[in-house]
C-alpha cells in the first residue's frame, strides 16, 4: 500500500514539474516575442531597418535638350542649315554637293561646244552666228565670248572662260573654283555631360531610374523613407 502510495506521488510530482516548465518557456517565448515587436518598432523610428530595393548599376550622363553632343562634351545646337563639328557650326552643303570640311567640292561641270564662229557668207555683224546657234539652243539662248558665240549656260550654270559652264554657289557661299567656301561661326567651348536621360535622376557622375514614391535613390539602391 505504501509502494502504491509513493508511486502516485511521484507520478504527480513529475507532472507538476512538466507543468511548471512549459509554464516557464511559455513565459520566456512571450518576453522574447514582445521584446522582438519592441525592438522592430523602436528600429523602425529610428531608422535602423528599411525596405530597399536596387535600382541597376546606373549610365553615363548625356547632354540636355537643345543641345548636341559630341565626344564627352555638350554644345549648343546649330541654327537651320548648319552641321556641328566640334565647336563650330557649318553650312550645310546642298544636295549633290562632297562635303569637304571646310569647303563643299561642286557637282562636276559641263562643256558647251566650239561654238559658232563667222563663217564665209555671214554678214559683217553677228547676225549669223547667232543665228546658227538659236536654230539649235532656242531663241534668246545664246551669248558671244570673244569672237565665237555660244550657248548660255543652263540655270544653275555660269560660264567660265569661253567653253565650260560651272555649277553655282549657293547663296552665301564664296565661289572657290571647283569648290564653294562654307560659312561658319563658333557655338562655345563645350561643357561635359551634365544631365540623364527621361525618368532617371543624376548621382555622383552617373544616371539611375527614378525610385518610386516613398523611396530615395542612393548610388544603385533604392532606400524607404
Amino acid at each position: 500500500m505504501l509502494r502504491r502510495l509513493g508511486q502516485v506521488y511521484t507520478g504527480v510530482e513529475r507532472t507538476y514539474k512538466t507543468a511548471i516548465m512549459a509554464l516557464v518557456l511559455l513565459v520566456l517565448v512571450g518576453v522574447g516575442y514582445g521584446g522582438y515587436l519592441a525592438y522592430g518598432k523602436i528600429a523602425g523610428v529610428l531608422g535602423i531597418f528599411k525596405d530597399s530595393y536596387g535600382r541597376g548599376a546606373g549610365v553615363v550622363m548625356v547632354c540636355a535638350g537643345g543641345e548636341d553632343q559630341d565626344g564627352a562634351l555638350c554644345y549648343p545646337k546649330c541654327k537651320d542649315g548648319y552641321r556641328g563639328a566640334g565647336p563650330v557650326c557649318w553650312q550645310a552643303c546642298p544636295a549633290g554637293y562632297r562635303d569637304d570640311g571646310a569647303f563643299c567640292a561642286k557637282p562636276e561641270p559641263y562643256g558647251r561646244g566650239a561654238g559658232y564662229a563667222w563663217q564665209f557668207g555671214d554678214a559683217i555683224n553677228d547676225v549669223g552666228m547667232f543665228r546658227r546657234c538659236e536654230a539649235a539652243s532656242g531663241g534668246g539662248n545664246c551669248e558671244k565670248d570673244g569672237a565665237i558665240v555660244y550657248p548660255k549656260c543652263r540655270g544653275g550654270f555660269h560660264a567660265v572662260g569661253c567653253c565650260v559652264c560651272s555649277p553655282d554657289c549657293p547663296a552665301g557661299m564664296p565661289d572657290a573654283g571647283v569648290s564653294c567656301t562654307k560659312a561658319s561661326y563658333g557655338r562655345t567651348a563645350g561643357t561635359p555631360l551634365h544631365a540623364c536621360p527621361t525618368g532617371q535622376e543624376k548621382d555622383g557622375a552617373l544616371c539611375y531610374p527614378t525610385c518610386k514614391p516613398k523611396y530615395k535613390g542612393v548610388g544603385p539602391m533604392c532606400w524607404e523613407t
